[in-house]
């Protein structure tokens, strides 16, 4: 079980070239596998990465937690898509650190070979965490398992291969079923599957497939069911069903003393008669009829199996068509997912909240009027309830025994006909246990000098000016001009106006450089235009946006802090790439193993930054900083202030006129790419991607909103070269341009 491997000090490597890379990331240990796959470790973190660099891993470890338990795994939309940030979920952590377990994401495990292929990778990638020392445990935990779509069938093709580690799972809009027949011992793992009604890229076919799968399982005793959502291609409410099955499965099957370091755990077995039944004939009946498995009328074998009273409590929710009631928590909303592309889904964890806090728990009934008690349950626990002529809510008390509350709705008319709501799920933390991981410590405690480039005085050739190349030259700067510089001053620095139009620069306009995807009006001309300039000293290098455009979007900052914040890139939001090495560097194929993935033109010496213009009345407080973690990219929102205490970066928006709009930015040498330890030599390039992602009040759907079995169209976008970046090539010159360190500024 020990690998045979070597051990390698930093996720960073040292180029080829000679070019020492700074990390701003914690140190981990990297380990090669005798077949060429690497593993890392970074004190929070196990990544993954095959030997061709395709199927990926991340794994979040709870710390202080001696043994993990289990693991919670998140397939992923498309064969090639991406689940790695629900291992970052700090909503999902909270919930697995209450369990002990671990929270994993994967990246290209296409799902109808999950049986065959990709199960196989990901159990031996956890072997080979085990052997690096620090949790032999590891190689024998048992899973939970939730996927959409490609992860739906991942899902399924998990659970077949290793049913004896499975607790439970939710197969959600599953894109196959591979194997075809389930193996024995799957059938006695509880799972749903959920498909949508509405469904245009399932279809029919898969609806029926699903039916038939569920159907020939039940007769055999499986512990199944199956539902069909009012819903098209998309989560519906199916993760909020699976939070209450983990929480309930687990507690069933996870023996009390049981400890993976010494083994395979022996999962508790459930009868079939121990469970409940639920009349898959019912759903469009006004409330799915269900009943403990003695009690119940029909034909069981025909009937959809679930665990216990409390998952049929939340199934019946779920799987009740045309719901009449809604409800909701006062003090915060429900958490949105925006990994609505089939070829991207993933889910995220509900809101999390502390034992002990009151909540105000109110249901919507205008659809249902007559009604005469409303009871309002967690799973089939009931919290309390509402009488006619009293407004329809309840206040409760967090208990901490109750990691999952799964809130539902039943109301009562006056001849005894009822109807419920659809399932809303959050999380009680465990307020002595720290889930959240720490953010990457400063760079280094360098300040600014202003002391001009060291370039001053020297004839320097550089790339003559052409707006249309694949080059920004960035000119130098003395001393006295870099002491104009301010990111305080609501004013563009005067140097600004040296780079003219003489001078090279990156002119964007929405004819020539609009995205592939981006449906802009190319009448309005104004809708949208970005000139990019460019300049360095001795300290690092400045940048300067000039965006004209015909809506400015408001950026919300109440978000910031919260779920949604991951809706920012999407409000008139600057959207740069940076590279510390430069074209041929990166393109060279003897540095190919810097390539985070085969998928994109992203290295280990990249970073990102997203950051939105907003309003004069409503300014974004911070940005999102993207970097390689270790092979994927990774964004962290940072207030401005906390951003240039910990960086050096500096920002500010600045509203220059009617429809025009500036962002001044200075980026640290040792802050660019993966980090340069001075200013480089006169005639260096450096890898830069440019963009601008433009949201029009009232064009799109604003965070929260989503389209039956479709996308949420979030933004049109700019970009520099090829109307794309790097996030959009896997071959060199993989959409990168340039910044070419240029003459003095005279």
């Amino acid at each position: 079980m020990n690998p045979d491997y070597l051990k390698i000090p930093n996720i960073l490597f040292t180029i080829a070239a000679g070019l020492m890379l700074f990390s701003t990331a914690v140190t981990a240990e990297i380990v090669s596998l005798k077949n060429g796959d690497r593993i890392s470790w970074d004190g929070s973190y196990y990544d993954f990465r095959d030997a061709e660099g395709v199927k990926m891993i991340k794994l979040w470890i709870p710390p202080d937690t001696k043994p993990v338990r289990g693991v919670m795994i998140s397939g992923h939309g498309g064969g090639s898509g991406d689940s790695r940030d629900f291992a970052r979920d700090e909503n999902i952590r909270a919930f697995a650190m209450r369990l002990g377990f671990a929270v994993a994401g994967l990246h290209n495990f296409p799902g109808r070979r999950a049986y065959d292929e990709g199960a196989k990778v990901f159990f031996a990638a956890l072997e080979g965490f085990a052997g690096m020392g620090f949790h032999p445990e590891l190689a024998h935990i048992p899973f939970v398992m939730y996927g959409s779509s490609n992860g739906g069938a991942a899902t399924y093709g998990f659970v077949n291969h290793a049913p004896e580690r499975a607790v439970c799972f939710i197969a959600n809009v599953s894109a196959g079923y591979n194997p075809a027949e389930p193996v024995s011992a799957a059938l006695q793992v509880p799972g749903i599957f959920i498909m949508g009604k509405f469904d245009a890229l399932i279809g029919q076919r898969g609806i029926d497939r699903t039916a038939e799968l569920v159907k020939k399982a039940r007769a055999k005793g499986a512990l199944w069911a199956w539902a069909l959502e009012l819903k098209g291609h998309e989560d519906g409410f199916s993760f909020d069903v699976y939070m209450k099955l983990v929480e309930q499965s687990v507690a069933a099957r996870y023996p009390k003393n049981a400890n993976p370091s010494k083994g395979l755990i022996q999962l508790i077995d459930i009868e079939e008669k121990d469970g409940w039944l639920a009349d898959l004939d019912s759903w469009e009946s006004g409330l799915v009829k269900t009943a403990a498995f003695p009690d119940y009328p029909g034909d069981r074998a025909k009937a959809g199996w679930l665990l216990n009273r409390n998952m049929a409590y939340v199934y019946r929710s779920l799987a009740t068509h045309h719901n009449l009631l809604k409800i909701k928590v006062r003090e915060f909303d429900r958490i949105y997912n925006p990994h609505t592309d089939p070829g991207t889904m993933f889910s995220l964890g509900g809101p999390v909240a502390s034992p002990g806090n009151k909540l105000t728990i109110l249901c919507d009934a205008g659809e249902f009027p007559d009604w005469r008690k409303i009871e309002f349950f967690n799973g089939a626990e009931k919290l309390g309830e509402a009488e006619a002529g009293n407004d329809p809510k309840i206040s409760i008390v967090l208990e901490k025994q109750n990691p999952v509350y799964c809130l539902t709705a039943l109301a009562t008319d006056r001849n005894g006909i009822q109807s419920t709501c659809d399932p809303m799920h959050f999380f009680v933390q465990d307020p002595e246990k720290d889930w959240k991981v720490g953010q990457p410590r400063s760079r280094s405690d360098e300040k600014k000098t202003n002391a001009g480039s060291k370039n001053q005085g020297v004839k320097v050739e550089c790339t003559s000016p052409d707006p249309e190349d694949s080059i920004l030259v960035a000119y130098g700067l003395s001393a006295e001009m870099e002491r104009q510089f301010s990111a305080e001053d609501h004013a563009l620095s005067p140097f600004w106006k040296m780079i003219d139009e003489k001078k090279d620069c990156i002119q964007m306009t929405q004819r020539e450089n609009a995205r592939e995807d981006a449906a802009f009006n190319f009448v309005l001309t104004h809708d949208c235009n970005m000139t990019v300039r460019a300049a360095y000293g001795a300290d690092g290098i400045y940048l300067l946006f000039e965006i004209n455009d015909d809506n400015d979007a408001a950026w919300p900052d109440e978000l910031a802090g919260t779920e949604n914040e991951q809706f920012y890139l999407h409000f008139d939001a600057v959207d740069i790439l940076m590279d510390s090495r430069s074209i041929q560097a990166i393109s060279d194929p003897l540095n190919k193993g810097l390539l985070i993935s085969r998928s994109f033109g992203l290295t280990s010496t990249t970073k990102q930054y997203q950051v939105a213009c907003g309003t004069d009345k409503a300014r974004p407080s911070g940005f999102k900083r993207g970097l390689a973690d270790p092979w994927d990219m990774h964004s962290t929102y940072y207030a401005f202030s906390e951003a240039k205490d910990r960086f050096g970066i500096e920002i500010e928006n600045i509203q220059t006129g009617y429809f025009l709009k500036a962002q001044e930015w200075f980026i640290p040498w040792s802050e660019f790419g993966g980090g340069l330890p001075g200013e480089p030599e006169a005639g260096t390039r450096l890898g830069f991607s440019g963009g601008f992602n433009d949201r029009d009040e009232g064009e799109h759907f604003p965070p929260g909103v989503t389209s039956s079995g479709g996308s949420v169209k979030a933004s049109n976008g700019l970009r520099w070269i090829g109307k794309s970046d790097p996030w959009g090539s896997n071959q060199p010159p993989f959409n990168w341009g340039e910044i070419e360190l240029g003459e003095m500024l005279e």
